[in-house]
């Protein structure tokens, strides 16, 4: 089996390692000290291409695979910013091109993936909770039904970039536990503002990957259009599955380096 690259993957891993070079250790080392999001370092590897590296072209991303994601993470991780790479596309490309690439609707892809892909909008996914972990069918956040829209209230813990993103996508039920005949319904996917009435946040002090704020999330009472929906009522544990396992593939080249 022929492992070696193409003279397209070539071009990418070269580009990638030339944005990687620029921002070195004391760029991040400041912007880790500093708690600062990488925004001139992310809008350098979205505007050379690499940002929507796997999003449709019609949007302006370059219409690739997870292998030249994989390989553009770790040629951009060499430069100095490690894990904190892959972190960022797993908010952009990921929680936030995954879930509206795959599974939003049309207004809402045309809407949020140029944004998205130009660096100028960022994403963050709130999933973990104080009392289920990353066991996600125990999410106990609720939303529950309000005119056409629905009510949203519950917490979060530990959510990666809020105070950074524009977007979070917020698991949660829609369907009580004891009230579905499997443990993977009833849950659904939203994708809202972070800036909105009764959703509130406060940073989790940590050691290390400061550029990227953890924090906790109290949702009380907040309104979700109908426009906000991702996939289908009750039936977003696929969708979720979908976004994690490409998540995961995004964690190993950042380990390699």
């Amino acid at each position: 089996m022929d492992f070696s690259l193409s003279e397209e993957r070539k071009i990418l891993c070269e580009t990638a390692r030339r944005v990687g070079e620029k921002y070195g250790l004391d760029y991040w080392r400041t912007q880790d000290a500093d708690k600062a999001f990488p925004s001139d370092f992310w809008k350098e590897v979205c505007e050379v291409g690499i940002g929507g590296i796997t999003l449709p072209e019609e949007f302006g991303g370059s219409g690739l695979g997870m292998v030249d994601m994989a390989l553009a993470i770790e040629q951009l991780a060499k430069g100095g910013g490690g894990s904190t790479i892959g972190q960022l596309f797993m908010l952009n490309p990921i929680f936030g091109g995954v879930a509206i690439n795959q599974y939003g609707p049309e207004p809402m892809r045309a809407e949020l993936l140029p944004p998205l892909i130009s660096g100028d909008l960022v994403c963050c996914m709130g999933l973990t909770e104080p009392d289920a972990g990353t066991n996600s069918i125990e999410v106990r956040t609720f939303a529950t039904e309000d005119g056409d829209g629905w009510r949203l209230n519950g917490k979060k813990h530990w959510i990666t970039g809020t105070a950074s993103s524009q977007k979070i996508l917020v698991v949660a039920r829609t369907t009580k536990a004891e009230e579905v005949k499997r443990k993977t319904d009833g849950i659904t996917l939203f994708l809202i503002d972070v800036d909105r009435s009764g959703l509130t946040h406060t940073p989790v002090e940590k050691l290390g990957t400061n550029t990227l704020d953890s924090s906790l999330i109290f949702f009380d009472d907040v309104h979700i259009e109908p426009t906000e929906l991702i996939a289908e009522v009750d039936k977003g544990w696929k969708p979720l599955l979908d976004v994690l396992n490409t998540e995961r593939n995004n964690f190993h080249p950042k380990q390699r380096v």
